[in-house]
């Protein structure tokens, strides 16, 4: 098995003013954490001899003022963003085989290709809407150096929509409290119309009147999904802003209302020509924000997300894998061929009593085969929390949203009682169901027929409800 290897901080330079101070931050951090910093800087042309001057004393200059500073340089052709984003997915690859792994990249806020490539927007925005990994964008150094020599508190503001894109900035959030204390707000920008409708309610004239209701609820809701995502002990403070325009600004505004040092956003990663059609809140932040700002990448909408689990050999010898999935009820059938295949992406997995299989919202990677115990589908109904919808038991198949776009979970599913599956790998399965025409049918065969069961369970719930009633 691969070894996750040690992590590093990128930190791109242009030798201007603004990357002093970008470098600064970065060299703090690497004393406060103790991760090495790599320091680089990108040659549009070939002629590095005088760059590799300036880049050996700006690696001076940076560990005569933090004593004790691991720096690397490095220099490499190429448009910068495309540099750092290009290390930053190296080192990505490299960190699963136990090698070193970019754990964050910062920038400064100025730096921008030239002229003739303007449409593409700066240094900083290109790379934040490429990087696999956070991107920190630095407009003052001082907040930063202070907080990370333990001088003073961060105050960061992060947003937050329910989305599966800002989840990974709640928790990169989380992991910066860690590095030194903070301050966290969770800002929220809605409109009463939007949230009415995520709701399940319809907008009336006049129900603007009622939104002080509508924000009680949503501020339990809010607190709720924060603290089953991190905060287990109550979650930060909550900022709600109302906008029925660009979320970006509103984000912004709120952040600077709050005297914030850094503004932290999730990011899906639209960029190229697409972002010009496609709001992306990321970049409409990095523009508009007067402090600095995070982007955190969201891996379900990265291009450069992990890839599906590789397939892996079966021993002829130890069938024990290939039995459960023969004996369980939705494979019963399936040809040995078939079965020694699906063992390669499997394995069996169990749940404690009360511990989440899925999430609402989170991407739909794993086909789960439910082998014994009880799980429990859940809605979250805004208000008044999980609503359970089907319970679900040995012989089950847990959730049917890994096989259809956009691959996203539409309920919680939580165990019961302690409980084990048979944990197979969606991504690699549905590529197999397009390329094998057996594999393809046997899945969709099965799926018909648990659909089929799932729907008579319905009808005779309904039956005995209104039996109840009469």
């Amino acid at each position: 098995m691969s070894k996750e290897g040690p992590t590093v901080i990128l930190c791109g330079t242009d030798f201007t003013p603004h990357a002093a101070e970008a470098a600064e931050v970065a060299s703090a951090f690497s004393l406060r954490t103790g991760e090495p910093l790599v320091l680089v800087h990108a040659l549009e042309e070939v002629g590095a001899e005088a760059a590799i001057e300036k880049l050996r004393a700006e690696a001076e200059r940076l560990r005569a003022l933090f004593p004790g500073l691991h720096v690397e340089i490095q220099i490499q052709t190429g448009n910068a963003d495309e540099v750092l984003a290009g290390l930053a997915r190296l080192f990505t690859v490299a960190w699963a085989q136990g090698e070193q792994s970019a754990r964050l990249v910062i920038v400064s806020t100025l730096g921008r290709r030239a002229p003739a490539r303007w449409i593409l927007g700066s240094v900083a925005e290109r790379t934040a809407q490429m990087s696999p990994v956070p991107v920190l964008v630095v407009r003052d150094k001082h907040p930063f150096v202070s907080w990370l020599r333990g001088e003073r508190r961060l105050r960061v503001v992060v947003g937050y929509d329910f989305s599966e894109t800002s989840t990974p900035a709640l928790r990169w959030v989380s992991d910066l409290g860690r590095i030194a204390p903070c301050d966290i707000i969770v800002g929220h920008v809605t409109w009463p119309p939007e949230e009415l409708k995520r709701q399940g309610a319809h907008w009336a004239v006049g129900a603007h009147k009622n939104f002080p209701k509508l924000e009680v609820l949503l501020k339990s809701d809010l607190s709720r999904r924060l603290r089953e995502h991190l905060w287990k002990d109550g979650p930060p403070s909550l900022r709600i802003k109302l906008s029925s325009g660009r979320r970006a600004i509103t984000l912004a505004e709120l952040a600077a209302e709050e005297k914030a040092d850094l503004l932290v956003v999730g990011s899906r990663q639209v960029h190229g020509p697409s972002r010009l059609w496609q709001e992306s809140v990321s970049r409409g932040v990095l523009y508009h924000a007067q402090m600095s700002v995070a982007c955190v990448p969201s891996p379900a909408f990265s291009e450069h997300a992990k890839p599906p689990a590789p397939e892996r050999p079966v021993d002829e010898d130890d069938t024990d894998l290939v039995r459960k999935l023969e004996a369980h009820p939705f494979l019963r059938g399936v040809s040995g061929e078939v079965l020694r295949r699906l063992a390669t992406i499997s394995r069996e997995e169990t749940f404690a009593q009360g511990a989440v299989l899925l999430r609402e919202g989170s991407e739909a990677d794993t086909v789960f085969l439910l082998e014994r115990g009880l799980v429990a589908l859940e809605l979250n109904v805004p208000g008044k929390g999980p609503a359970r919808l089907e319970s679900l038991r040995g012989g089950d198949i847990v959730g049917l949203s890994w096989l259809f776009p956009p691959y996203r979970w539409h309920l919680d599913a939580k165990a019961v009682e302690p409980t084990t599956v048979l944990a197979i790998d969606a991504r690699r399965l549905r590529e197999w169901m397009k390329e094998d025409a057996e594999t393809g049918q046997a899945v969709t065969t099965r799926l018909v027929g648990q659909l089929y069961e799932r729907l008579e369970r319905v009808r005779m719930q309904r039956l005995d409800l209104y039996k109840a009633e009469s």
